[in-house]
């Protein structure tokens, strides 16, 4: 029968999804199990975590146990090292200069005394028969003709332990093992040459070797420690501890067999519990629906609202714009009557009042533009002309529209920043009036014979800095967001002292975060005030900087 290939294409899909089903039936099964047999499942994880407890036990306890048996081997490789130098030094030397013979065969020779290194292995062997049946040898490459059976490279660990310790004699050499069905530790250290034992094998008749030098590895001594007992108390230990722990299992299991119980009848009640309050969410969802439905009208009414301001922005842009046609009219003739261009004015009073014209025309048509720059800006048709500033010149002519102003006023302009800084990528003509705004407002509200600072700096990490700081009268803390708003005068008995419309700050601050930057006001009222103005770091152009000027105006 032949099959369809649409068939075999739509099976394909769900044979992919096969093993995803698989997992979730043994997940679903694995719950109903855990729901339906909870004290089984529980008996089994306890079982499983106490078989892995038992077992780290075991693991640490071998561990001590291999650390004491390496600590006992030490201790006798030790003790039998030191017993062996104390009866060298002080009863072979002695006797030896009396004629006293001193040889591995002292008990056939009469008035003899035995080696060094056979009386060491005699009481390392009599000390482990009485204790735990320790053994100790000592074996060599090159053993004397009378040791040949005993004392050579019988077996591969004396092979191995030679070979490691003539090349390392400091670092002791060691092995678990087996030996004659009985686990072992085998601990071998290095028999190294003294001064008072090398001339005697070089110069002994059967010395298998003659040039020996001090500290040359003469042998190996070896000490045997047997494992079995503390392996069976080890053992018995962990026995007694895994019983002990089984049956406070059970203990407990049989504790939470109760508790489970009890809570079922408390699920049962939870159960009840939880479709009354079931029906209060779906009571609460209907009260969330009828919130949401409140706040998508209050929504609306937001975007009408940025509608509205949106469109007044607009009718701002517009009236400013139709106003200042008819106010550069009112502006020139006025002007080309003060000046008197056309020949002199008949009347002194009608020069006073052209020019009381023309100052007005020029303060409105002021306040006309920064209507209308703060307009385009809202409403988004105001874009940015960014070119490469150089920031010498561009303070310069900053100070070239502001520097009579602050003369007549009698008001001092420091210049602060280095000789050499990166150029500026921006709006020159944005950038100017930043500037422009922020040094005329420190002139106008600084008293004669005060002073205003101009810093600026540049770091990488941080951008170009522009800092106007001055001695003026000041801004109380609480009184600097309304100066940074829209038509803000924090003081109005000031009004008349000190004219403005409100808007140089608040445009400034539009203008710079217009270039991604930061305006950040501190001013304390009778101290002054200081506007700090931060462009980000990737405005910076990566080229030499320019020479900056300096001085006073």
């Amino acid at each position: 029968m032949a099959t369809n290939p649409a068939e075999g294409a739509a099976a394909r899909p769900s044979e992919a999804k096969r093993p995803l089903g698989t997992f979730a039936n043994i997940w679903a099964a694995s719950r109903r199990l855990i729901y339906e047999r909870p004290f089984a499942v529980l008996l089994v994880l306890l079982l499983l975590a106490l078989a892995v407890i038992v077992w780290h036990m075991y693991r640490q306890q071998a561990a001590r146990m291999e650390a004491q048996a390496l600590q006992s081997a030490k201790q006798m490789t030790d003790a039998l090292v030191e017993f062996r130098t104390v009866y060298t030094s002080e009863v072979v030397e002695r006797v030896r200069h009396r004629g006293i013979p001193v040889t591995h065969d002292y008990v056939r020779i009469e008035g003899a005394i035995p080696l060094p290194a056979t009386l060491s292995m005699m009481l390392g062997n009599r000390i482990g028969a009485q204790e735990n049946g320790t053994q100790t040898r000592l074996y060599s490459a090159f053993p004397f003709p009378w040791r040949r059976a005993e004392g050579g490279l019988d077996d591969a660990f004396s092979k191995d332990a030679w070979a490691i310790l003539s090349k390392k004699p400091s670092t002791p050499f060691y092995r678990f093992e087996e030996r004659n069905g009985v686990p072992v530790l085998r601990y071998a250290t290095a028999d190294t040459m003294r001064a008072p034992c090398v001339d005697c094998h070089n110069s002994h008749p059967d010395s298998p070797k003659t040039d020996w030098k001090i500290g040359d590895v003469r042998g190996v001594m070896e000490v045997i420690t047997p494992l079995s007992v503390p392996l069976l108390q080890s053992r018995l230990g962990l026995i007694e501890t895994a019983a002990l722990m089984l049956l406070m299992t059970l203990g407990g299991l049989s504790i939470i067999g109760i508790v489970l119980s009890h809570l079922r009848r408390v699920a049962s009640e939870a159960n009840d519990l939880a479709q009354k309050t079931h029906r209060a969410n779906e009571k609460l969802e209907r009260e969330i629906e009828e919130h949401r439905q409140t706040n998508e009208s209050l929504i609306a009414a937001r975007e009408q609202a940025v509608v509205a301001n949106h469109a007044k922005s607009e009718f701002l842009a517009f009236m400013s714009h139709e106003l200042r046609t008819p106010l550069n009219a009112i502006n020139g003739f006025s002007e080309v009557i003060k000046n008197e261009t056309f020949g002199p004015v008949g009347n002194a009073k009608y020069r006073e009042y052209s020019g009381a014209i023309h100052e007005s025309g020029q303060h409105l048509l002021g306040l006309i533009n920064d209507i209308l720059d703060l307009s385009k800006i809202e409403s988004g048709k105001d874009d940015l002309h960014e070119s490469k500033i150089d920031i010498a010149a561009a303070i310069k002519a900053a100070l070239n529209l502001v520097g009579q102003h602050a003369e007549q006023g009698g008001v001092r302009i420091d210049l602060d920043y280095p000789d050499l800084l990166p150029d500026l990528r921006a709006d020159k003509r944005k950038l100017k009036q930043i500037l422009v705004n922020l040094l005329s407002n420190a002139v106008k509200f600084t008293d004669s014979g005060g002073a205003v600072t101009l810093k600026a700096w540049c770091r990488m990490d941080s951008g170009h800095v522009f800092q106007i700081a001055d001695t003026g009268i000041g801004i109380a803390p609480e009184d600097i967001p309304k100066a940074l708003s829209r038509f803000g005068q924090v003081d109005g008995a000031l009004a008349g002292q000190y004219q403005g419309t409100g808007l140089g700050l608040p445009l400034t601050r539009v203008l710079v975060e217009q270039h991604g930057g930061t305006l950040d006001l501190q001013s304390e009222a009778g101290v002054g005030t200081t506007v700090t103005v931060r462009f980000p770091a990737e405005r910076i152009v990566a080229s030499a900087g320019k020479r900056s000027l300096h001085g006073n105006i």
